[in-house]
């Protein structure tokens, strides 16, 4: 779900977790998390790989993204800087969601993809939930949970809004 807003959802869960230690705990919380977004990672890089280069044997109206020309390059950038690519994706929306499918297209060593879909997949889920975590435990986050949860939305979504906006008035122009 590539515009679910991710990394706020892990910091909000880390916070409702130090608001609420005794129905969730965060040792039992982070693993399961990692677990979700190894597993995920994984199957996208598996659907990728059996089936992504087919997009590129079809003539649709996209095929001018689906060329041989930019299969070659994709496969060139996931050979130099596809380890990192992976780890560093979970860090960025929409992206995370697209590179392991396309690490797959790319036929990425399948071990490489395994050993840095961890590492981002630990990475990210620690920064958020235990950040989460920790700004959960000061007073008055505690006291005003529900106010917290809502800005994280409200800002999570406005460059949505403000984009979908913008397009209403400039048709209008």
């Amino acid at each position: 779900m590539p515009f679910l807003p991710g990394d706020s959802l892990l910091f909000a869960a880390g916070a409702l977790s130090a608001i609420s230690q005794d129905k969730l705990k965060i040792e039992i919380l982070i693993p399961l998390i990692m677990v979700a977004s190894f597993v995920g990672d994984n199957v996208n890089y598996l659907v990728g790989r059996k089936y992504g280069r087919k997009l590129f044997e079809m003539k649709h109206p996209l095929s001018f993204l689906f060329s041989v020309n930019n299969l070659k390059k994709t496969e060139q950038f996931y050979h130099d800087k596809g380890n990192w690519a992976v780890a560093m994706a979970r860090f960025f929306p929409i992206i995370r969601t697209f590179a392991p499918f396309v690490a797959g297209v790319a036929c990425m060593k399948y071990r490489e993809f395994v050993k840095f879909s961890i590492i981002g997949s630990i990475g990210w889920v620690l920064l958020f939930c235990l950040t989460g975590y920790f700004f959960g435990q000061i007073p008055f986050i505690k006291q005003n949970f529900t106010v917290l949860v809502m800005s994280i939305i409200g800002i999570s979504l406005a460059p949505l809004i403000v984009s979908l906006f913008r397009q209403k008035i400039l048709k209008r122009l």
